[in-house]
């Protein structure tokens, strides 16, 4: 289904299905606009490869692509590749060295990417909170451009692991996250891992991030996973 006829519906879904939304948002965020809105004006196109040149072995690499609005010019693009290498930095670590971006094209005015950014810059706000939200289904996942790194840990979660609508906003010890999911604590209180059957403070269907979901969808992998470099593979950046 295109993203344009999400917009036609999703009025409807909140009217008859707010509860599932807003326990799927990542954060509480429910807020789209169209992908053409907002920003700068520019044409920047070009491709480019994020940092870290790591050995990524027998890792499982993402192929997705990330909608923008057709605004988006070369250095808002240039700038969002950095923002790129930084998830990728914090994914291998939450991931311990088992998932990392592969290759992602970035489409301006796309319809059917696995990402939409969208404003392309500011954050949302969600209960008087100035952090940057975001919210997502099952199948796709929407971030504004100024993000925070684990917003996007959190609904990646949701949408590629498909750790989705559960949620663990209470995660957290007095002074800490526990889980990426929690995603409430500001740096440097934050910790970049998800939760297992050990330190997970939720419990149940909801909670315990690697037991519960990631080593059931991926039975290779461990956890812990001792030994891993911690040296990011790159990512390959290609916009359209």
């Amino acid at each position: 289904m295109k993203r344009g006829s999400r917009y036609f519906f999703w009025p409807l879904v909140l009217t008859l299905a707010l509860g599932l939304v807003v326990q799927g948002c990542g954060g509480g965020g429910s807020k789209k606009s169209p992908v053409g809105g907002g920003g700068t004006g520019g044409t920047g196109t070009g491709s480019g490869t994020g940092t870290g040149g790591g050995n990524p072995g027998d890792a499982v690499g993402i192929d997705f692509t990330i909608d923008v609005p057709s605004s988006a010019d070369s250095a808002w693009v240039e700038a969002f590749k950095g923002r790129l290498n930084e998830v990728q930095g914090r994914m291998w670590t939450a991931f311990e060295g088992q998932m990392y971006m592969k290759n992602v094209t970035i489409e301006k005015g796309g319809q059917n990417g696995k990402v939409n950014i969208d404003p392309l810059q500011g954050s949302w706000t969600y209960a008087g909170s100035t952090k940057c939200r975001g919210f997502s289904y099952s199948t796709w996942m929407q971030l504004p451009g100024e993000f925070l790194p684990q917003a996007w840990l959190h609904e990646w979660n949701h949408c590629f692991i498909g750790k989705f609508p559960n949620e663990e906003y209470n995660c957290d010890d007095a002074s800490n996250d526990v889980c990426i999911m929690n995603v409430v604590k500001a740096p440097p209180n934050e910790r970049w891992h998800y939760c297992d059957q050990g330190n997970c403070l939720v419990g149940g269907s909801n909670g315990v991030c690697w037991e519960n979901w990631f080593l059931k969808k991926y039975s290779s992998w461990k956890h812990p996973n001792t030994g891993f470099s911690q040296t990011p593979p790159s990512a390959t950046i290609t916009v359209k």
